[in-house]
């Protein structure tokens, strides 16, 4: 028959582990790991698991109706089939046979699977179907009853509308050995909570906060159900399910025009207080600008690429200072400064953090003197004076429009960089006292961590980050809308 190799698409190949390589479940998850598995991505094939050993290659068929079978390459035959069979090929195949399948964690409902011969014959099929129909996505309602076993993983679609914080697991020694990440989805009126282990979960968060704005719809590929305290939900299984994230086709397309028109947001948890990725506007307090390292950096005076200084030569003190630049390939004199102000700045809740602001913010928006020129200011002196402009900024409350990302919700090292910043007495006064304009509407949280703000019907998050830690009392958290 023709076949096709995974779902909707050629099937992925896999390894399979020894029996022996299983900790849990025997020979029947080691079977059911590897042959999922064998679905899920590369077009070269993908290793279920790392053993000195391969004993199988494992894949999932599909025909031009959409229906799948499970396939296996047994040890024997592996030199003969490895390098053509690829994940995405559509191939005639004839001459095998159909052995039982009755593990848990089957890839499909059939007892049985397909498994080459020596003389099993493969030939490339042109005119396969480019779209194939998916007969396995299962209802959130179904997997809320608790009908479904796992004997047979199941494929889900809906739309993510929560990410939450991504759990590393230690063993003992402070080995890391696994990571968690919950997220939810969303299908008509229903939810359904996945458990992603291993590196599944960062799958989810790279793409979620590369389209933080847009509606983002996810299909789960052999998942398997889970249930806890009554509650049921689906997980990954070991390396075999596969995410897909906003798919094309006429069905997916279908399910987005569905979608409620409710606006909803997708929200995040990095595990700190309710903080999340995005935008926020705060008020802070200059402790101090560091100057390790400098407050600037240097470029070439004519491409502006960062340059670095080259080891004077004895007895030539006397001759300009000479700088390597990559971008212009030669030596040059004529350089530039240019603004990296790094401030540490403080609130009423005493926690810090360091901002971080490039030179097309600093100057001349908020400084009025280039970098170049307060570099003058001290040019024989040390590194560690300050020219007046910057250690005036000492003691002063600003006004700071910036980006949280998931690096600073990691680590309280980290900056957070700066797109607007201004020391307005007006708009900091406006700020603080919610003068809003009149199209603005602002809810409150009963923490400083983040509120809403309604402008033009864009709805922002915004707040108070103090470097993942939350200020307790309540606070009204507004952006004065006309500035930032």
């Amino acid at each position: 028959g023709v076949g096709r190799c995974g779902l909707g698409r050629p099937t992925t190949v896999g390894i399979r582990p020894p029996p022996d390589a299983v900790e849990e479940g025997g020979a029947a998850a080691a079977i059911a790991e590897e042959e999922e598995e064998a679905e899920t991505r590369s077009q070269e094939g993908h290793i279920l698991w790392r053993s000195k050993k391969v004993v199988s290659i494992e894949m999932v068929l599909v025909d031009a109706t959409g229906t799948r079978i499970h396939a296996s390459i047994d040890e024997d035959l592996i030199q003969i089939y490895e390098g053509k069979v690829f994940e995405g090929d559509a191939f005639f195949i004839s001459n095998f046979t159909l052995v039982n399948y009755a593990t848990e964690y089957r890839t499909n409902p059939f007892p049985y699977k397909l498994t080459f011969y020596r003389t099993t014959n493969i030939t490339p099929c042109d005119d396969f179907p480019s779209y194939l129909p998916n007969k396995y996505l299962k209802n959130f309602s179904e997997i809320h009853s608790g009908i479904f076993k796992n004997d047979v993983l199941i494929d889900v679609v809906g739309q993510i509308v929560h990410v939450g914080a991504l759990t590393e697991i230690y063993a003992k020694g402070n080995k890391l050995t696994n990571s968690m990440l919950f997220f939810g989805m969303k299908r008509n009126a229903s939810n359904l909570t996945c458990t992603l282990w291993g590196d599944y979960g960062k799958q989810v968060i790279d793409y979620v906060e590369e389209n933080n704005n847009s509606i983002v719809v996810c299909v789960v590929r052999f998942a398997c159900v889970t249930e806890y305290k009554g509650v049921h939900g689906i997980s990954n299984v070991f390396n075999a399910t596969q995410l897909i994230f906003d798919p094309p086709g006429p069905h997916f397309d279908d399910f987005r025009s569905k979608l409620p028109k409710d606006d909803i947001i997708l929200s995040r948890d990095d595990g700190l207080s309710g903080s999340t990725i995005g935008k926020y506007v705060t008020t802070a307090t200059v402790k101090s600008v560091e100057t390790n390292p400098r407050w600037y950096y240097v470029v070439c005076a004519v491409c502006e690429k960062t340059v670095h200084p080259i080891e004077e030569n004895p007895g030539d003190e006397e001759g300009p200072v000479m700088f390597d630049c990559l971008q212009c390939n030669r030596n040059v004199t004529e350089v530039l400064a240019k603004f990296k102000l790094v401030l540490l700045v403080t609130d009423d809740s005493t926690e810090e953090a360091k901002f971080l602001i490039f030179d097309n913010i600093a100057y001349p928006n908020f400084l009025n003197k280039t970098a170049d020129e307060l570099a003058e200011e001290v040019a024989e002196d040390d590194d560690s004076v300050l020219p007046r402009t910057l250690n005036d900024l000492i003691g002063k409350t600003l006004l700071f429009k910036m980006g949280v990302t998931s690096k600073n919700l990691k680590s309280r090292k980290s900056t957070f960089i700066v797109d607007i910043v201004t020391d307005d007495e007006v708009i900091i006064e406006q700020f603080l006292t919610q003068n809003l304009s009149k199209d603005a509407t602002i809810s409150y949280a009963d923490d400083a961590s983040q509120c809403s703000i309604m402008k033009n019907g864009n709805n922002k998050r915004l707040g108070v980050m103090d470097d993942g830690v939350v200020n307790k009392r309540r606070q009204q958290v507004i952006c004065y809308n006309v500035i930032f």
